[in-house]
């Protein structure tokens, strides 16, 4: 059989298991061949579609996860064991053992419409060294994780796998590509489903199963009188292994303790995801998962899921693709070292008393106060939760920028222009900074943070040398892109048909450098919805004048003490 024809196959082969096995599928899409388009399968509406119309339904043992697998059947004990790992090592030996079986696997009509190949994939995992390069300065470089991948692979198949499941068999067919591909399959495919405390059982619906084997607590092997037996030995090799895994949180870590099962959803891992023509969602019921329209589809028209609110790099990262011109949820990063150089040559440049070494670890006195600030654990919102000091910062299109980013620069430069305000006050303040800070020098460091809190949160205001710090440093961003994005002759492409890595690489970088320029174009102070500017910028001097308004008056405070002396 030609390629074409195997493809075809599987795919009405799958689409008959869907209809033998889903308790609801619409007739009103199709599962159609987009290899052209680049999106492999996907849905079409071969009808139109109204609103939250149901697409499909199936039962919970429909669906691949921890309490469905053949693993945790396969010997006594073995869910204990699997429960005692975190969301991912469970899943990644579950379906590994699922692909392991082939034919005998009740989900092998899935599993053969899934890619299980490495060169399926376009997924960061999978490039080489010099692919990668093309994706500088992305911040997406140090969030790949092939090293904490391949730490992973060899706990699985050196312990927990032969050991702990006993099962050497799966050791030895899960090699490292095979991990790679399930992990990225997983990455892709899978989705978080809220799980119900074990009272949707497959007392309820046994759709799903092939088997003539109605008793799910049932031991496959022939282990059936040493039950109990078993699942002694088993609990002490899980506390075993819960004392070796790597990960110092594991116990905290096992799924046991999270309120969702990370699981393979099959038909809903079919819908191609597009964060702007998203048109339907997978809902968790009680019993069932539901596929619902969001809105009305027209004949023809794809049905689209959504990933999740990720930019491009990120897509590309875990799903290996891009989306065309740009995801609605792009953004670019700008590194906290970045922060901390600009403003050490912005000191160094603006007071000669002030030396590098010096203006280095004033930064780092900055940076720590704001970290360890008792006023700032006690009033940021929500949305600032983590604290204003973070290892990167995002600049969104139309000129979104973090809260955070926005607070930690206005702080800083508002320190900045302090000092060059009385430059002789400022010299005494820095003095001995490297060796320790004076308590003037925090005094003053924690009023600063408290006074820009309350510019920012209370009056929505930031001041003009802020404002112009921030362009700065997003400039200086943009030059460490590639020319061929920032000079203004890159085209994209007009569709995604024969798209390589590279092309994918300058989608990704292109879409970052349009949120970066958005920042220096005038979008930013970005608007409300009512249209009017998020923020103010006011000039410095009305700042500073309530900054510096205690500095002013213990001034004229000792200047009335040295009169009344005389």
């Amino acid at each position: 059989m030609s390629e074409e024809q195997v493809f075809r196959e599987n795919t009405e082969k799958f689409a008959q298991w869907v209809q033998d096995h889903f308790s609801r599928v619409s007739t009103k899409f199709k599962i159609d061949d987009l290899r052209e388009q680049g999106q492999g399968r996907g849905l079409i509406a071969t009808e139109d579609i109204a609103k939250n119309e149901r697409l499909f339904e199936l039962s919970r043992d429909c669906i691949l996860n921890v309490t469905t697998a053949a693993m945790s059947k396969l010997r006594a004990g073995n869910r204990n064991v699997l429960e005692s790992l975190n969301q991912w090592q469970a899943l990644i030996i579950c379906v590994a053992y699922e692909w392991l079986m082939g034919d005998k696997s009740r989900f092998a009509h899935y599993f053969r419409v899934l890619p299980l190949q490495s060169s399926d994939y376009n997924s960061l995992m999978f490039w080489s060294e010099e692919e990668l390069e093309t994706l500088k300065p992305s911040g997406v470089l140090s969030r790949i994780g092939r090293e904490a991948a391949e730490e992973m692979h060899a706990l699985l198949v050196a312990d927990i796998i032969p050991n702990r499941l006993q099962c050497p068999e799966l050791a030895e067919f899960l090699t490292q590509e095979r991990f790679h591909v399930v992990a990225s399959l997983i990455m892709s495919y899978s989705f978080d489903v809220d799980h119900f405390a074990e009272k949707v059982d497959t007392e309820e619906s046994d759709d799903c199963d092939d088997s003539d084997d109605d008793d799910d607590d049932d031991d496959e092997g022939d282990d059936g009188g040493k039950e109990e037996e078993e699942e002694e030995l088993d609990q002490e090799d899980v506390d075993q292994a819960l004392e070796e895994l790597d990960d110092a949180d594991a116990a905290e870590d096992r799924l046991s303790r999270d309120s969702y099962l990370k699981s393979m959803v099959p038909l809903a891992d079919t819908l191609n995801s597009n964060t702007s023509l998203v048109n339907a969602t997978l809902k968790y019921e009680k019993s069932k998962l539901v596929m619902i329209a969001e809105k009305k589809i027209k004949k023809g028209e794809q049905i689209f899921n959504i990933y999740g609110e990720l930019p491009n790099t990120e897509i590309l990262r875990k799903y290996g693709y891009v989306e065309l011109p740009s995801s609605k949820f792009d953004f670019a990063e700008i590194l906290q070292p970045s922060i901390r150089k600009y403003f050490q040559d912005a000191f160094s440049a603006r007071f000669s008393f002030i030396k590098e070494s010096q203006a280095e670890s004033l930064i780092d006195v900055i940076f720590e106060t704001i970290q360890d600030s008792d006023y700032l654990a006690e009033s940021l919102t929500e949305d600032m939760e983590d604290g204003v000091v973070a290892d990167r910062y995002e600049v969104y299109a139309n000129g979104e920028v973090l809260t955070e980013m926005l607070l930690l620069l206005l702080i800083i430069s508002s320190i900045l222009v302090s000092g060059g305000s009385d430059e002789k006050w400022f010299k005494k303040l820095v003095r001995g900074v490297e060796r320790k800070p004076s308590s003037d020098l925090l005094s003053f460091i924690n009023r600063t943070i408290l006074k820009s809190h309350q510019l920012l949160e209370e009056n929505s205001s930031l001041t003009s040398s802020s404002f112009q710090n921030l362009k700065e440093l997003v400039k200086l961003r943009i030059a460490e892109y590639p020319p061929h994005i920032t000079d203004g002759t890159y085209k994209l492409p007009e569709s995604y048909s024969h798209l390589s890595r590279k092309n994918f690489s300058d989608i990704a970088l292109f879409g970052e450098v349009k949120c970066l320029r958005d920042m220096v174009d005038g979008k930013f102070p970005p608007l409300k919805k009512n249209k009017t500017p998020k923020f103010n910028i006011i000039d410095d001097k009305k700042f500073l004048k309530n900054l510096l308004k205690r500095k002013l008056e213990d001034q004229e405070s000792k200047l009335a003490k040295k009169q009344k002396k005389h």
